[in-house]
């Protein structure tokens, strides 16, 4: 014999990797395995206990322990291992076990976990005899096996007001946790009800409905389990109430069909106050952040499920909005910041007039909040209500600057920006010019950079076009923070009139990125009609007086396209002061609809031109079309013809080869093959060939007869191989 804590590694092991099933029972039962603990026990007989899956064998060895402590902890061993494997022949000596003062509980979570009705049948003759604290453990067993049959005895403990608290406190959870059709009819049935005479059976009742609910719900009765949740929401303990709320709403939105019986209820008075039943609770679910272990553990509840109330508050019936926006203020200095902030929102939200001017106010208030939360919710929150008095949202919004770590002050920036583009009015619109032109050497202050901006996205989402001139002025500006002049440039693409143009083109001139200058144009096109827009440029390019402006305007004709824009482009080609910008503007022309126009008019200059650079400008300009756009096939080998006809010097005709290798076709290869007589050109055409072969896919006769040319004309040895490689596979 030796002593329990000596036990060998595989017995200890065994022991620590016992159920949580099992460790309640351990400490149910804390005195007794207290002293068992100093017991000495037979090692050999406890380890082959803990290796047996032989019912008999236990049932036998368990038939032979007496009443010491050794034989009290073999029986322990044995209660457990029949919890797992148990059948019905072990159910008469487990039930003989319910009323022993050590083994009870072991006995009882075995009986849990047998299958079949002779258990069942043994908890529910135990029930009718055992008392106090066996009892109670008795009837938790029948609810947590959802024992139909307990239901007539449960409802006979109910009835019997003599009986101890804790146990009829433990019948009405029973119920809740059998939770058919019957235990429902008498959970919701007023006299049965009314037995809850003290706070410990009205907490255990209020947990009893939670608990049918949740079986109602998982069962998919949902009707049934509206009913029991507003029952539970009629109980006066805080916990319950609130859990009764959160879980009925989560109902609803879990079954469409059920409605929402925390909101659509009669009204009902406390005394001298009215409400209806979710104003009250709603409130509560934001102040109580704790409920009982009970509840939590049962329902999932937890601090965060304020958050479904403040989701409810958009479900208040219109009738009762005020009262619950009134409520709710009152007592919003009551809540965590993390409660205020999102009811701030909900409570703005609501579209009732009497609600939002009621919100209002605190609102304009909270924005000058020193907490980061409370300050952008409000800021949030004006956008749903600001239009009740925009100037003095427009106030409130900017004594808000800021002043928080960069990426609080970033949300914060983006919540004003949203909020303001929100507010109606054209009186809005010129008090954000008036500020924009006042606090001028404000925004472009370094440290400013994030607030510029914001308010310039402001001038540009609103298109607030009282603002163009300085909006203009922060672009044009030499040293501004790249982003800000970005900003203002944007602003002006979508500020500006045809009246006041010269402003975005003004502004284009101090960009060197050409892409920049052509998303914002087309930003500015986009709106303004096309034709009008550059009809505007070339009213101003015909006005312009030095060289360097009228290039700028060029660039912008460029940018905006169309024929209006490509006409005034052509004329200045004709005269010797604007020729060189004009012939450099055309070669990056980049409409495509115009390139039929663009074109004929490089072609025509590369021919009349009288200085050497713009022929060879507008040749190279003329071969980018067919290089760079899409055109028939046949009209690119025709241009390339033409080009190489017209081309003075063999760098430009050698161009059209480009050409040729971009576009692969058999017909390509034709086109360059016609060029191999000319033994200037002739390698650089075998070169082509080659090029364009080795992409073609498929078979093609026509191709290897290309391709045989190819081998009788090339003297270099790379294209002789790649010809023949190419041949075998066409």
């Amino acid at each position: 014999m030796k002593r329990w804590t000596r036990l060998p590694a595989r017995v200890s092991s065994a022991v620590l990797c016992h159920s949580v099933l099992f460790c309640m029972a351990l400490l149910c039962a804390a005195a007794f395995w207290s002293a068992a603990a100093q017991a000495e026990v037979d090692e050999n007989l406890a380890a082959k206990v803990y290796a047996s899956n032989d019912e008999a064998f236990l049932l036998d060895t368990l038939a032979k322990q007496d009443d010491s402590l050794d034989g009290v902890f073999i029986k322990g061993l044995i209660c457990k291992r029949l919890s797992f494997f148990g059948s019905e022949k072990a159910v008469p000596a487990m039930a003989m076990l319910l009323d022993d003062e050590h083994l009870d509980t072991l006995a009882r979570l075995a009986l849990e976990a047998i299958p079949g009705e002779a258990s069942e049948q043994a908890l529910l003759d135990a029930a009718k005899y055992l008392t106090g604290d066996r009892l109670v453990g008795v009837l938790g067993s029948l609810g947590v096996r959802r024992s139909a049959k307990a239901v007539p005895q449960l409802k006979e403990l109910l009835a019997k007001t003599d009986a101890p608290t804790e146990v009829r406190k433990a019948a009405y959870i029973a119920l809740g946790s059998i939770a058919n059709d019957e235990a429902v009819v008498l959970l919701l049935n007023p006299e049965i009800r009314k037995l809850a005479d003290s706070p410990e059976l009205v907490a255990g009742l209020g947990d009893a409905l939670l608990k049918a609910g949740h079986y109602c719900e998982k069962d998919g009765r949902f009707e049934a389990a509206a009913k029991l949740y507003f029952a539970a929401f009629q109980q006066k303990s805080d916990s319950i109430r609130s859990a009764a709320l959160i879980r009925a709403f989560v109902l609803e939105q879990t079954h469409a069909d059920v409605v929402d019986l925390a909101f659509h209820l009669p009204t009902q008075c406390d005394g001298d106050t009215c409400l209806c039943p979710g104003c009250p609770l709603l409130i509560l679910a934001l102040m109580s952040r704790t409920y009982s272990n009970e509840i939590t553990n049962t329902f999932g509840i937890h601090k965060d499920d304020y958050k479904l109330a403040i989701r409810a508050i958009y479900k208040v019936a219109p009738g009762d909005a005020l009262m619950l926006t009134e409520e709710s203020l009152k007592k919003i200095g009551e809540f965590a910041t993390e409660c205020q902030a999102p009811l701030l929102l909900a409570l703005a939200k609501r579209p009732e007039e009497a609600c939002r001017k009621k919100v209002f106010p605190v609102l304009l208030q909270a924005c000058l909040s020193n907490q980061f939360e409370i300050q952008l919710a409000a800021i949030q929150s004006l956008k749903h209500v600001g239009d009740l008095d925009a100037l003095k949202t427009l106030q409130a919004i900017n004594f808000s600057a800021p002043q928080q770590e960069p990426a609080k002050r970033a949300q914060v920036l983006q919540a004003m920006t949203e909020t303001t583009v929100a507010l109606p009015g054209e009186e809005v619109d010129q008090t954000l010019a008036e500020m924009l032109h006042s606090g001028y050497e404000y925004m472009l202050q370094p440290a400013m950079a994030d607030n510029a901006c914001a308010f310039l996205q402001i001038i540009n989402q609103r298109r607030t076009k009282a603002a163009a001139p300085d909006v203009m002025r922060i672009a044009t500006q030499a040293d501004i923070n790249p982003t800000v002049r970005d900003e203002a440039l944007a602003a002006l693409a979508e500020i500006v009139t045809l009246d006041n143009l010269e402003l975005l083109a003004n502004a284009l001139e101090t960009v060197t990125d050409e892409r920049k200058v052509a998303n914002t144009l087309q930003a500015a096109c986009i709106r303004l009609p096309r034709e009008e827009c550059a009809a505007a440029v070339v009213r101003m390019f015909q006005a312009a007086t030095s060289a360097e402006q009228q290039l700028r305007l060029l660039t912008l004709l460029k940018q905006i396209g169309g024929p209006t824009a490509l006409a005034c482009v052509v004329a200045a080609c004709e005269k010797p002061e604007t020729v060189d910008a004009a012939s450099a503007t055309l070669g990056k022309w980049n409409t495509p609809s115009d390139m039929p126009a663009v074109a004929e008019a490089c072609l025509k200059l590369a021919k009349e031109a009288q200085e050497e650079k713009i022929r060879i400008r507008a040749i190279r300009s003329y071969i980018r079309v067919p290089r760079q756009f899409e055109l028939p096939l046949e009209t690119k080998i025709a241009m390339c013809r033409t080009a190489f006809d017209t081309a003075a010097r063999p760098a430009e005709k050698a161009l059209i080869f480009e050409v040729f290798k971009r576009n692969i076709d058999v017909r390509s290869a034709q086109a360059a093959l016609s060029y191999a007589d000319d033994e200037a050109f002739r390698e650089l055409a075998c070169d082509t060939i080659v090029a364009i072969a080795t992409k073609f896919k498929g078979q093609s006769e026509d191709m290897k007869a290309v391709l045989r040319k190819v081998l009788e004309l090339t003297q270099k040895p790379e294209n002789v191989a790649a010809a023949k490689e190419i041949m075998a596979r066409l």
